[in-house]
């Protein structure tokens, strides 16, 4: 296990890029029952999140969940609770050209909350977080996830072309669009990071300032201070995730 840099891609500079995030899939609901209740019988997505590569290999890592598919609902949490079927897509197992067209994207009778949090209140009061293993852990994290069933169905003033599952069909699970993650730092969320209070204060040098890093116990996404672009307007890559293409099977009944 070695912890050198990773090369460029395209328009990415990574010379300090500190760590690859694979996102995956890893289980679901292999036979889905279109009839039955989601309390009774849950559609379920378990995706997973592990380390792949890492400038530490010791260190886990902290992110938080807000618009990724771990974002479980948690009470007293306002940017918790986005629905797996924004995450992910399907595709039909005998023509891959057609997919469901609910997911992926918010559906119409669901309210999505598209308000930006307030950078300089602790994050941790808003949102939830998750630690990611250290890579030398070889270790994931996983979260279960309900995608439920009125997220396979779109409204009743539907395009009367649009694929709609029905018993007997198999679908391909996968995961769907960039992730990006809102706020990431080194450590753990129960021991060196636990008395943090996590901000997203804007780089005052934006406004011709120079104010100091806010002060201990407020900590700041890692590098959020730190040009976005090199000088030949590359992205700075300092975390990179990537998605998993492998899909899962699906098979609907009745």
């Amino acid at each position: 296990m070695t912890s050198a840099a990773k090369t460029d891609k395209d328009g990415q500079n990574r010379k300090q890029l500190q760590a690859i995030l694979s996102v995956s899939i890893t289980d679901c609901t292999p036979v889905v029952s279109l009839s039955a209740a989601d309390d009774e019988s849950p559609f379920e997505i378990t995706v997973s999140a592990r380390i792949t590569w890492s400038a530490h290999p010791s260190r886990p890592l902290t992110l938080s969940t807000w618009r990724t598919p771990f974002n479980e609902p948690v009470d007293g949490l306002p940017y918790t609770g986005d629905s797996i079927a924004h995450a992910v897509r399907m595709q039909s197992a005998t023509d891959p050209g057609q997919r469901l067209a609910t997911l992926g994207r918010p559906h119409p009778s669901y309210r999505v909350h598209f308000k930006e949090p307030d950078g300089r209140e602790d994050w941790r009061t808003q949102m939830a977080f998750m630690t990611v293993p250290s890579w030398a852990s070889g270790q994931s994290v996983t979260v279960r996830r309900v995608l439920e069933r009125r997220f396979l169905f779109p409204p009743a003033d539907h395009d009367a072309d649009a694929l709609i599952p029905r018993p007997g069909d198999a679908f391909d699970l996968l995961l769907d669009a960039d992730i990006v993650v809102a706020w990431w730092n080194w450590g753990d969320l129960e021991r060196d990071l636990k008395e943090k209070k996590f901000v997203n204060w804007p780089d005052p040098r934006l406004n011709d300032r120079h104010d100091p890093p806010p002060p201990e116990p407020y900590l700041l996404p890692y590098a959020c201070w730190e040009p976005p672009e090199d000088e030949d307007g590359n992205e700075m890559v300092y975390l990179d995730v990537e998605q998993d293409p492998a899909p899962r099977r699906i098979r609907f009944v009745e």
